[in-house]
């Protein structure tokens, strides 16, 4: 769990008891001094998994093959990138490791049959966050001034098919 404050201070202490207790749950927790940036880059891996994988219906092993599904993928990666920068946040500051690749790792060092929650979500017919994940994008995306065309074509096959049920 990631969170903190927009003042970018890490000690309040209710926020610090808040973490100490998330972490003596056994939560992976950062309480971060900036969490705009540490949100933006989980999202930015998370947000390209679920969209491709609910653009195409597939789970991640069809994402760890080259080709169409793949490059969808890092398309939609790469657009995050693109508005994370037209916020003023640089989430690429790793020369020794660029944030594209570390993307590409993870998503090929995950199960075959991994998938997001809002996949399973929209296939049990259940609340998601389609929203946040995907339709957010798009809103930003036109508040910045930027094409984002990847995430428009899935945001607009994803409304068409839930149009439908």
């Amino acid at each position: 769990m990631i969170f903190g404050t927009p003042d970018h201070r890490t000690d309040n202490p209710v926020l610090c008891q808040v973490a100490a207790d998330l972490t003596a749950a056994g939560i992976d927790t950062l309480y971060s001094p900036f969490v705009e940036k540490d949100t933006l880059l989980k999202f930015s891996h998370v947000s390209p998994m679920a969209a491709c994988g609910q653009y195409y219906h597939v789970k991640a092993g069809a994402m760890q093959k080259p080709g169409e599904i793949r490059e969808c993928f890092i398309r939609l990666v790469g657009e995050i990138l693109e508005l994370a920068r037209a916020m003023g946040i640089e989430l690429d500051d790793k020369p020794d490791a660029p944030l594209m690749q570390s993307h590409l790792k993870i998503l090929d060092d995950l199960a075959e049959s991994a998938s997001t929650s809002m996949q399973r979500d929209m296939e049990a017919g259940k609340n998601s966050e389609v929203d946040g994940l995907i339709y957010q994008v798009v809103r930003l995306a036109d508040k910045y001034g930027l094409a984002c065309p990847e995430y428009r074509r899935v945001a607009q096959k994803v409304k068409a098919e839930l149009a439908e049920k």
